[in-house]
């Protein structure tokens, strides 16, 4: 592969208004990720790859095969979906898997879930905590 260098001169700084369009995704996700996988690096790389897609169509639900998702992440088929059930497992993706056949892929349906940070878990779990005390 060739690479070709950055053009001389001073490098054009991003716009942060108007270089568009953006994926936003979670940074207690990526933390939550970062935690509980020890594959964190193709975990994250799949989820951003989810990101996008929801951001491609609008939505925090979709429909898309492991092959697509896999060519957002530059991951083989195999390891998008051992890395789907790990977000599956640690609550940042729901799927409701497609039935299929031996002839086809039939795409599943995914929905993104909101993630609490860790000091926002830790102030959910205080709050129960004086809720509980004042009953």
């Amino acid at each position: 592969m060739n690479l070709t260098p950055p053009p001389e001169g001073k490098p054009i700084e991003r716009d942060m208004k108007r270089d568009k369009p953006w994926a936003w995704f979670q940074k207690a996700a990526l933390e939550k990720i970062r935690t509980r996988c020890e594959d964190a690096k193709s975990t994250i790389a799949v989820y951003l790859a989810l990101c996008e897609i929801a951001s491609d169509e609008q939505s925090s639900s979709f429909v898309v095969s492991m092959d697509k998702i896999g060519s957002k992440c530059c991951l083989s088929r195999r390891t998008v979906f051992d890395r789907l059930n790990k977000l599956e497992f640690i609550g940042l993706v729901q799927i409701a898997r497609s039935k299929t056949n031996e002839n086809f892929r039939i795409p599943s349906a995914y929905t993104l879930l909101r993630c609490e940070s860790i000091a926002q878990r830790s102030e959910a779990a205080a709050q129960r905590c004086a809720n509980e005390d004042g009953e």
